[in-house]
């Protein structure tokens, strides 16, 4: 459980090259204004600020896939694994390409309003497993960890939206999502899937939220 003191003396850093760049992360500004916020309770609560504290790959982040590529592998290895770990399976299902083919052939179960496609799922399913290719996009952002470990940092934070999320997916490292606060009344809504919308509204505004990667 934290307390008033659980921050004090905690190193976090702020790597803020590509992720803090509106022009390159689509975020509305006022994100970054109210993360600035932020940064200043937590100092309050006694956290040692190491900002700017950049990664170097930030803008290679940018430009790359390894993003997709790690998680397009891993997804489908694990998820044809999980079918096989299974004691009974009494459906026909039994691997991604089985639920793909499930999903086509029964569309009133599978496609929701406002459905366009299996691409979230096909695009997994061509992947071949681990390869070199899945090893050098897994490499690419091992600096994530050496940065942690050379810095004795106890966190990175920074605003959740854009490409925050992409080093500690490819690198492995557990990232937590908590309200930052709230975007202003005037942000427009786009979607994000059937039915689904971003920002995501409670019933009076929308919430900001951040990350924290340790």
């Amino acid at each position: 459980m934290l307390s008033s003191t659980s921050l004090v003396g905690k190193h976090i850093r702020v790597p803020r090259a590509m992720f803090l760049n509106d022009t390159m992360s689509g975020n509305d500004p006022y994100v970054n204004v109210v993360f600035e916020r932020a940064l200043e309770t937590l100092k309050e609560l006694g956290a040692r600020i190491v900002d700017p504290a950049d990664l170097p790959s930030a803008f290679e982040i940018y430009d790359s896939n390894n993003e997709s590529v790690v998680l397009g592998v891993d997804f489908k290895v694990q998820f044809d694994a999980w079918f096989d770990s299974l004691v009974a399976n009494p459906s026909d299902v039994a691997s991604l390409a089985d639920l793909i083919m499930f999903d086509d052939k029964n569309p009133s179960l599978e496609e929701p309003t406002n459905y366009t496609d299996q691409s979230i799922l096909i695009e997994p399913e061509a992947t071949t497993g681990f390869n070199a290719s899945y090893y050098q996009s897994l490499a690419f952002d091992k600096e994530l960890g050496a940065a942690l470990e050379t810095y004795a940092l106890g966190a990175l934070v920074l605003p959740a939206p854009g490409y925050t999320t992409i080093p500690s997916a490819i690198a492995g490292y557990p990232i937590l999502t908590v309200s930052l606060g709230f975007y202003p009344d005037n942000v427009t809504l786009s979607s994000a899937g059937p039915n689904i919308v971003y920002p995501f509204r409670n019933p009076h505004r929308s919430l900001l939220p951040w990350n924290c990667m340790e």
